[in-house]
Order: C-alpha cells, then structure tokens, then sequence
C-alpha cells in the first residue's frame, strides 16, 4: 500500500460478482479513488454469469466461454486483491480477518458477497444438481445426455425441485426446464419424459401475470407444476415432499437452499430466518445499526410493505451497487439522498428462440413511500437473442473492450445452433 492511500479513508468492497463490481465501478467513475482507498476483495479469480450456463449445457456454448478472468475487468483506481478468503468480520473494530489471519481494516465496508448453497435442510439434495451453482453446469450437459439415451429405450421422468425461497433468479427453475423440453424435442424423445417443477409456495416470482404466463408454456409442452411442495429429502430416485408426497425421478435437478457465508452469520449484525442481512432502508442498503456498512444483492434481503421481496439477481446488485457508491462518493458533501434507480429486466428462455420478458421496477416504491412496485411481463419471439444482448451490455461494463461480445450465429444445422465467439486478447 502506498504512503498516499494510507492517508486516504478506505471502502472495503466484499466481492467482485454484479454487487461488487457495479460499486466499484461507479466509484471509478465519480473519481471517488481519488479521496478514498478502494480495495475490492474477492475469493475467486473469475466472473461468470448465471443466465449463461444454460448455453453450455445446451450444447451452445462451452464452459470456457462463459468465465472471465477478473483480472481483466476495467477498475483503474481500484485495489483488487482476487483468491483471498474471509474468515472473520469483526463489526465493532472495522476490520475483516482473512484466512491467513490477516487483518484488512476499513472506514467504509460494502458487503457484496453473496450467498452460498446450503444443501442441510434436505437431506440427500447434496448428491444432485444445484442448477444455481457454477460447479455443476458440466455435470447437467452430462446428465441431459443421458435422459436422451436413456429415454430412446424406456419411460423417464425429470424434476426440477425447488428447496426454499428466495433463491438467485427466480424465472431460472422454468427457463432450464423449457430449455431441456426443447432438447428432448429435438432428439425425438420428450414423450418418454414425465417432466415436473415443484416449488414450496404458491408461486416464486413477484410478478402477478407471470404465473398465467409460464402456466401456459408449461401445460402447452406437457410439463407438470406442483405447488405448495416442500421438499422434506431425497433417498436414491424418491423425493419425498413435507405434504406426504413422493415423487420418483430418473433425473432430479434442484434450487438448494441459501445463506450468507459464515462470516456473515457470525458477524454481530442483524440477520432474518433465511440467514441474509436485513435491510430496512431500501434506499441506502444500510446495515442497521451498523456504522458506515452496507449489505447489497444476494448477501441481503430487502422487503417492502407488500411483503415482496427485491429479487435476487444481477442487475438489481449491480443497481444497488450503484446507490451505495453514490453515497460514499458524496460523503461530507452533500446529505441528501439521491433517487435510486431500481428497474430490473430479464428475458427467460422458453425455448425454440422464444421467451418471456420480466421487468420489475422497485424505483418509485423506493423514491417515494407509499408507492407499490411495477412489473410488467410480455412474450418475446427472440428470447436468445434478447439475453445474449443483455449479457453484453454488461461485459461491455465490466470489460470493456479487454472482452469480445457473445457473438451467437443461429444458423440450422440438423435442428442445432452453431454458436461462434470472438474473443479479443488484450495483454
């Protein structure tokens, strides 16, 4: 560390995913490293995005084009320390403690790290599928094969078990289970799938006409949703639900179970019952009773009066990033609150390049109290394309040039899609 940012206040930025970067990018913007230390610490050395492994599986894409060394993110001005685990956060003294036992103190800590699969409360659920986990995307191309070989010769049956909400991505469960509807389809062999989503509540998305929405994809393609199905454990190809019933799967795929990472459950800070952080003012993200720390994204939960929820997804980390950086970036400047934008958008593949767009927008029931927020769903006949085009706006902010933008040629060839990346290697 130099002699010249030691003199400076420091923000500690934990974890370089949507969150994380969003903060510190805008902090880089606003020339707030200029007057403060930026130090943004992450354990791992590469960013991947969620709505992208669906396309390796799919046989679009392959697993190295969906991960990008975080070295090459654009963050001039920002002290990026990558690989480095957290082993204790000690609120009172302002420090973190890491894995060597080293201690990174601060003057400002934005918590922006996530949440981490928690497979404990179903028994068995370890041994299958995670669908929001990275580790695992390798292991569902695998699986997806072996339904279809499996299938040409015998009756099957695939469910996509959803273990508690909230979750990351709330359309995900529906998108992955359209996406192997297709591949089933194109391989001649869906009629010999039973294929079934479950979920512990009524309904997992805030969005009131989604249900109508994907209940009509869903009964048009034959798949089977059962609500109010809380999953109670898994012995060998038997999900056992908590309402008494059992469902036998050739192929389970699953939602585990989250919480904040344990340092966040040992800190002294207020949690809830899912083991996030609770945030009460929407506006700033906050930690309550916490000097000078924020909580945003995965890692908090931040609820209005009609007891719906922020999703948990990309952007709006990304947004809530934004907001806090705007606030430490106007520190002893000026104390009045910023309007915050929090207008989150997705399109959810269901298949054969169709989609369903889902746009909800928190801003106003931030900006002004009283107000409820807006959401609003629509058909897409470009679904593919639509989410290959978000995703780069989003490299693009990241990485500038250092990375190519996905760029998807979907041309017929046997019923598959030729997918061809450019990359651009910037030293």
């Amino acid at each position: 560390m130099s002699s010249n940012n030691e003199k400076k206040p420091t923000i500690l930025i934990i974890g370089a995913s949507f969150g994380g970067l969003g903060c510190a990018r805008r902090l880089m913007e606003t020339g707030a490293t200029t007057k403060f230390h930026v130090i943004l610490v992450e354990r791992k050395t590469t960013f991947t995005i969620g709505g992208l492994w669906q396309f390796v599986w799919t046989n679009r894409l392959q697993l190295s084009d969906v991960e990008f060394p975080l070295s090459n993110a654009n963050l001039a001005g920002i002290d990026v320390r990558l690989g480095n685990i957290i082993k204790r956060w000690n609120v009172v003294e302002k420090h973190i403690v890491m894995d060597d036992e080293s201690i990174l103190p601060y003057d400002y800590i934005v918590m922006a790290c996530g949440i981490v699969p928690d497979p404990t409360p179903v028994p068995g659920i370890e041994r299958h599928v995670n669908i929001c986990s990275f580790d695992t995307v390798a292991r569902q191309q695998e699986e997806a094969q072996e339904l279809i070989h499996r299938a040409k010769t015998s009756p099957r049956s695939f469910v996509l078990a959803i273990g508690d909400v909230p979750y990351k991505c709330p359309p995900a469960p529906f998108e992955l289970t359209f996406m192997l509807d297709e591949m089933l389809t194109k391989a001649q062999v869906r009629n010999n799938v039973r294929m079934t989503i479950t979920c512990p509540i009524d309904w997992p998305m805030p969005h009131p006409n989604s249900q109508s929405m994907f209940t009509k994809e869903m009964t048009s393609r034959n798949i089977h949703y059962l609500p109010l199905y809380e999953m109670e454990k898994v012995e060998n190809d038997t999900v056992y639900y908590k309402n008494g019933k059992t469902l036998e799967a050739s192929l389970l795929w699953t939602v585990y179970p989250i919480r904040a990472p344990d340092f966040v459950q040992d800190a002294s800070i207020e949690k809830n019952e899912k083991g996030t952080i609770s945030i009460h003012d929407s506006m700033t993200n906050a930690i309550p009773s916490t000097e000078n720390a924020f909580a945003i994204g995965d890692c908090c939960c931040v609820e209005f009066e009609s007891n719906v929820t922020i999703p948990k997804a990309g952007e709006f980390a990304w947004k809530m990033g934004v907001s806090v950086a705007d606030i430490l970036s106007r520190d002893g400047d000026d104390n009045e609150a910023l309007p915050v934008d929090r207008l989150g958008a997705c399109v959810a593949e269901i298949g054969f390049g169709n989609g369903i767009e889902l746009q909800s927008d928190f801003s106003n029931a931030i900006n002004k109290k009283g107000e409820e927020p807006e959401f609003r769903v629509s058909e897409s006949t470009r679904g593919e394309e639509e989410k290959v085009t978000w995703v780069n706006s989003y490299l693009h902010q990241i990485f500038g040039d250092k990375v190519a933008p996905l760029n998807m040629s979907s041309k017929q060839n046997g019923g598959e899609s030729n997918t061809k990346r450019q990359r651009v290697d910037k030293m």
